[in-house]
């Protein structure tokens, strides 16, 4: 186009100076000059309500502007086609250039005074970042500018330098922030009311001025909501460090402190919503009382340290104190314990009595020992009552099983040794200490070395006696000494000295020893043609006394009886057929007369009350009677 008016104006010209004639076409030229003179100043007037809006209230599209100055710009030619005085274009365009030049400087100084504002810690951050994030947007149109606004240096960055330093702000903000948190943090864990304040107040104004901040840009937003993430981890901490302390035993004066602390955080708009709400503070607080009501209700019930009790209880009237926060709960729970603990206190007392009146020592021992290290005298007197009780009957304990020991063994006797023996252990056990803190006291260890050793004195004593009846072959005595021996043994296994039940193997082997002997004697008593013979009757006497004895052992003895009459019947009937068969093969009765004659003096001592006489195969006078007479015909 430039170029096309350009010949027009040329040939206009060149026409118009040859003739008169042709004046008409340079009119015609200079009219249509004339027409794009008036629409470049129709865009002109344009331009300049944009510069001015521009430069009164900001470049709101950057890239459309820069679009129609670049336009209006490349008319700067047309000045070419005007007088020296008419040229415009090119004033317009700088005119132009400098409205957004100054727009340029005044939104730089604006977004250094924003700047200043929020790194001020005394000025209100919320508007001068609002303000700064309406100049961050405009400074992203203004750089389109840049290809128009060639005189203005940094324009294609303008919004760099901003952003850097503001960056660095916000990298410091977070810092600060974190710093406040902790500071919040270590007051609390110090119970430094002072400094949660203080702490509370920063913390409020940094976490004011982040949220003011964010929007303002992606990569901020991405720091900030870092900040936040880890300012909420630190909360979360907090918040759990306050809900332990809250349902934690004691300490109720911290929590106290703490309750009304937490009242005050309402204020905070930025701050509270990531601590934990009163109400819910209140709750745990609530269940850290009534948790530690229901463990002294537990403690009262499991045991009686009644001074450890009390103090638990004078510990626990410290939560009174924070009532306000709990609803009267720690009022509403000490009357009960402290009713249940005189309660138990007079349980205790009778339960006592009753065990030491039943010798029940097992278990004792808890119920009897906070007494004697309570430091309340009238618990020490009521100790030392109670332990008088209990020497009194342990010492009669002590009179029975002596008395016992002095019996004849049987199984009653062994278990009422036993029983007793048993209290005596348990008290040993449950009360040796308590009673060796008292003079004039009974010692349950050393009478229970006493006792093991009478024990042991008896047991060999029976066990002796044992080998005495063995030698004269009183098997009723053996009998009753060997089951005392195994009856002391099983019974008082405890109580015996080591090798104990070696002793009763062999004693039991001997005992057998000696029945399985008795055939033996029998056989020889037979093969000396019924000489005299004064063990085989005592061994029958013995054991006819032992078949008749109500002692549970002697049965088998009975049995051993009734089998030996059985062998002695059977060798004399033997005896006797034996002779019949002598006299038969040489008609010789000296011998057959003076075996038969042994026999009848013997069955005349007593001999005939131990055979079975029914089963005897003759009549032993009658048969002498009959062979004196066949010996005389001889």
């Amino acid at each position: 186009f430039q170029s096309d008016l350009k010949r027009l104006c040329d040939v206009s010209r060149s026409l118009g100076a040859n003739s008169d004639a042709w004046k008409r076409v340079v009119a015609i030229s200079d009219l249509f000059i004339e027409s794009v003179k008036s629409m470049i100043r129709i865009e002109y007037g344009k331009l300049d309500e944009m510069s001015q809006s521009a430069k009164e209230n900001g470049v709101r599209d950057g890239k459309r502007e820069a679009q129609k100055l670049q336009a209006f710009d490349s008319f700067c030619w047309f000045d070419d086609f005007l007088p020296a005085k008419d040229k415009f274009v090119a004033n317009c365009s700088i005119g132009f250039a400098h409205s957004y030049a100054d727009r340029v400087s005044y939104v730089r100084k604006e977004a250094l005074e924003s700047l200043r504002q929020i790194q001020d810690s005394t000025c209100e951050s919320a508007s001068a970042a609002s303000n700064l994030k309406i100049i961050l947007q405009e400074m992203r149109e203004i750089s389109h500018l840049a290809p128009v606004l060639k005189d203005v240096k940094g324009l294609t960055n303008i919004e760099t330098g901003t952003k850097t330093r503001l960056q660095e702000h916000i990298i410091v903000l977070g810092q600060a922030v974190m710093n406040d948190i902790n500071d919040l943090k270590s007051a609390f864990d110090e119970n430094f009311q002072q400094g949660i304040i203080i702490a509370m107040d920063r913390l409020e104004h940094g976490l004011s001025e982040a949220s003011a901040l964010h929007g303002l840009d992606d990569d901020y937003d991405a720091e900030l909501e870092s900040v936040k993430s880890r300012i909420k981890s630190v909360c979360d901490v907090l918040i759990q460090d306050i809900r332990v302390l809250l349902e934690s035993k004691g300490k109720y004066r911290k929590k106290a402190d703490y309750l009304h602390t937490i009242e005050m955080f309402g204020k905070y708009v930025h701050v509270a919503p990531l601590l934990p709400l009163l109400d819910t503070c209140k709750s745990w607080a609530r269940d850290g009382v009534a948790l530690e009501a229901k463990n002294i209700e537990d403690c009262v019930f499991r045991t009686a340290e009644w001074d450890q009790i009390d103090k638990l209880l004078a510990q626990f009237q410290e939560a009174t104190i924070i009532d306000k926060f709990t609803s009267d709960e720690a009022s509403s729970r000490l009357r009960p314990l402290m009713e249940l603990r005189k309660k138990k206190e007079a349980q205790v007392g009778n339960l006592l009595d009753d065990l030491i009146r039943e010798q029940n020592f097992h278990g004792i021992k808890e119920f009897l020992v906070p007494f004697s290290l309570s430091e309340d005298q009238i618990k020490q007197q009521k100790f030392k009552e109670w332990c008088g009780k209990i020497n009194s009957s342990l010492k009669i304990t002590v009179e029975k099983i002596n008395r016992d020991l002095g019996r004849p063994v049987s199984e009653e006797m062994c278990q009422h040794i036993i029983k007793q023996l048993n209290t005596l252990e348990q008290a040993k056990n449950q009360l040796s200490t308590q009673l060796t803190k008292l003079p004039n006291m009974l010692r349950p260890e050393r009478e229970m070395c006493n006792l093991k050793f009478k024990i042991n004195r008896k047991f060999h004593a029976i066990v002796q006696a044992f080998h005495t009846f063995h030698q004269m072959m009183d098997f009723k005595a053996m009998g009753i000494r060997c089951r005392n021996a195994v009856l002391l043994s099983r019974s008082m296994n405890a109580y015996l000295a080591p090798g104990h039940n070696c002793i009763i193997a062999k004693l039991l082997v001997k005992y057998d020893d000696a029945k399985n002997s008795i055939p033996v004697i029998i056989d020889k008593f037979v093969q000396s043609a019924f000489q005299e013979n004064t063990m085989v009757y005592e061994i029958f006497c013995s054991l006819e006394s032992a078949s008749v004895n109500v002692n549970p052992e002697l049965p088998t003895l009975k049995k051993v009886y009734e089998t030996c009459q059985r062998d002695l019947t059977k060798k004399i009937n033997d005896a006797f057929s034996h002779c019949n068969d002598l006299i038969s093969q040489s008609n010789c009765y000296y011998k057959p007369i003076d075996m038969m004659t042994a026999l009848d003096r013997q069955l005349r001592r007593g001999l005939k009350d131990h055979l079975l006489m029914e089963e005897l195969s003759f009549d032993c006078q009658r048969v002498i009677v009959e062979w004196k007479n066949e010996q005389r015909k001889i």
